[in-house]
């Protein structure tokens, strides 16, 4: 659009077709209002009558009895802070160029990671006073890149970037983030591949909102998808129980979650609802050797049970013969102990309440 009217212009000039000319200029305010968005509709009125003015000043107009127009000038001097606010003081930027240069921007390995900072750092640029069609370009491609970009997406660090990028525009241009996410966030969506729907989980960890912007398809084929989440991706579950929308899938798939499943894949950080799987797992042992099993993946989640489920584990476990029986049952508890997640008299009273004194300690930490 901007090389039609530059193209346009030099014919005007090269020719000298006055009339032309000024059928330009007289459309030139509203062609920048409307098509390229560059004055609001205040904007406009204030630069429309610097024009009236000008056209005044320009021609032999006479007002009344002969007396010449003669702006004052307090009125000059709001013209020229009229013209500098909304044009002069801006630096030039095209839609192409703009939008390559915010991607390029934010695909910098140093952007920064958190959106306070990527909105500093975006708001001197090409956002500033961005047209509502950059802000929505901008916003599609860094959804895309994000959720469909294969290899960059696996990168952590990217995906950190691109998620503050998002929140940074989000807190620049609300409105227009918002229109632009309802728009394209579904479609961009299905044509992420079975294998990577991860992608849009993550997403919606950091932007939770995105969520009320899918389309029904989208976000019941995600709630499928979570419910029979591949064995190999059991270990994205924190990610999974921090959307809330997600949860209840999430909680779904624990529950058949088998041992197997459970210790072929570590946990960084035991999720409560995994580790009420592992005591379930545990209390339901069917031999000893499968109780031995349990026992030993548990132990390596030592400090991640809460108090409760301690209570819980210790209570359950008197009522399993296949439980009370096993060789690892001892280590288990000497691996909670360690932790001190319940105090140690409360443990061991909780032992000894339930017939378990042999494995409980005195004062001097001696078995008693």
């Amino acid at each position: 659009e901007a090389e039609l009217h530059a193209v346009t212009l030099e014919k005007i000039r090269t020719s000298g077709d006055v009339t032309e000319a000024l059928r330009f200029e007289k459309d030139l305010l509203s062609v920048a209002r409307d098509k390229f968005e560059w004055l609001s509709p205040i904007e406009f009125i204030d630069l429309d009558r610097l024009r009236e003015d000008r056209n005044r000043c320009a021609h032999p107009s006479l007002i009344a009895d002969g007396q010449a127009y003669s702006p004052s000038a307090e009125l000059a001097r709001l013209h020229i802070r009229s013209a500098i606010t909304s044009v002069l003081q801006h630096p030039p930027a095209q839609g192409k160029y703009a939008l390559e240069r915010l991607v390029k921007e934010v695909s910098s390995e140093y952007f920064p990671t958190n959106r306070d900072a990527a909105k500093a750092s975006l708001q001197t640029g090409p956002l500033k006073k961005a047209r509502d069609s950059l802000i929505r370009n901008f916003v599609v491609v860094l959804l895309k890149k994000y959720l469909l970009e294969e290899k960059e997406s696996n990168d952590f660090k990217f995906r950190l970037r691109i998620a503050a990028a998002l929140k940074a525009t989000f807190a620049l241009h609300p409105t227009q983030y918002q229109a632009a996410v309802k728009e394209k966030i579904s479609d961009i969506a299905r044509q992420i591949e079975d294998v990577n729907l991860l992608s849009l989980v993550y997403l919606l960890k950091e932007m939770p909102d995105a969520w009320n912007y899918l389309e029904q398809d989208v976000s019941q084929k995600l709630k499928n998808y979570v419910k029979a989440l591949p064995e190999e991706k059991l270990d994205y579950l924190d990610v999974v129980l921090a959307v809330e929308p997600l949860r209840a899938s999430g909680e779904d798939r624990i529950k058949r979650a088998s041992l197997k499943e459970l210790s072929s894949n570590i946990f960084f950080a035991l999720p409560s609802q995994l580790a009420d799987r592992f005591i379930d797992l545990y209390l339901q042992s069917y031999s000893v050797d499968n109780a031995n099993k349990v026992a030993k993946e548990m132990r390596q989640y030592a400090s991640d049970f809460s108090g409760d489920q301690i209570r819980r584990l210790i209570a359950g476990a008197s009522g399993n013969p296949k439980v009370t029986g096993s060789s690892e049952l001892g280590p288990l508890i000497s691996a909670l102990r360690r932790h001190k997640t319940l105090p140690l008299d409360e443990l061991e009273g909780l032992l000894c309440n339930h017939g378990f004194e042999k494995y409980a300690e005195d004062s001097d930490g001696l078995p008693f």
